[in-house]
C-alpha cells in the first residue's frame, strides 16, 4: 500500500472516540477515564489514544479493555457504514483508518485483511509489547469485524499475526464457525 497518512488524530476524532466509548463503558466509565488521562497532562493524537487504551487497561484489565476498544471498533464502522450506500463499504473500510490519522489503510482480499502501517506500532514495540497485546490493537480489530460483517457477513475475525517487512497486521475471516475450525 503506498502514499502518506492524510487524517490526523485531531479533537474531532477523539470526540468521536470518547462518545463511542460512552455508549459502551457508560457515563461513568468514561468520566473515570478522562479524570486519570487529565493527570498525564496536556496530550493529543496518537499519545492520547495510547494513553486512553492503557487507563482503560488499568481500569478493566487486559480483557476488558481489548473486549471494550474491539466494541468501539465495531461502534465506528457502524457509525461510518450509515453515512454511505452498502456499494460503498469496501471503498470506507479501505480509507477510514487513514482518513482517522490511525494507519496508512486496509488492504483487504478474500480472506484476510491487513492494517497497513498503524501509527501505534512503533509505541506498542517501545512499551515491549507485540501488537494485538496492546489494547489499541483492538479497536483496529473490531473495526474490522464491523465492516465485514456488514460488506460479506463475516462472522469471526482473528488475528493472524504481523508481516514486519510489509508493516502490517493480518487479520483473518470466516463466514461461519464450520470454515473456522477447517
Amino acid at each position: 500500500m503506498g502514499g502518506s497518512i492524510r487524517g490526523e488524530i485531531n479533537q474531532d476524532v477523539v470526540n468521536t472516540l470518547v462518545e463511542l466509548m460512552r455508549k459502551t463503558i457508560g457515563e461513568g466509565g468514561i468520566s473515570v477515564i478522562l479524570k486519570r488521562l487529565g493527570e498525564h497532562g496536556e496530550l493529543s493524537g496518537r499519545a492520547l489514544v495510547i494513553a486512553c487504551a492503557e487507563e482503560m487497561e488499568l481500569l478493566f484489565g487486559a480483557q476488558g479493555a481489548y473486549a471494550i476498544l474491539r466494541q468501539v471498533g465495531r461502534e465506528l464502522s457502524d457509525r461510518l457504514a450509515a453515512m454511505a450506500p452498502k456499494e460503498e463499504y469496501q471503498e470506507i473500510l479501505a480509507g477510514s483508518l487513514n482518513n482517522l490519522g490511525f494507519a496508512q489503510g486496509i488492504e483487504v482480499a478474500d480472506n484476510h485483511a491487513n492494517i497497513c502501517n498503524c501509527v501505534f506500532y512503533d509505541q506498542i514495540i517501545e512499551r515491549n509489547r507485540s501488537p494485538i497485546e496492546h489494547p489499541v490493537c483492538w479497536a483496529g480489530w473490531g473495526f474490522i469485524e464491523g465492516f465485514m460483517n456488514k460488506i460479506n457477513g463475516t462472522h469471526h475475525v482473528e488475528w493472524a499475526g504481523r508481516d514486519i517487512k510489509a508493516n502490517a497486521c493480518r487479520f483473518n475471516f470466516y463466514s461461519s464457525l464450520t470454515e473456522l475450525r477447517q
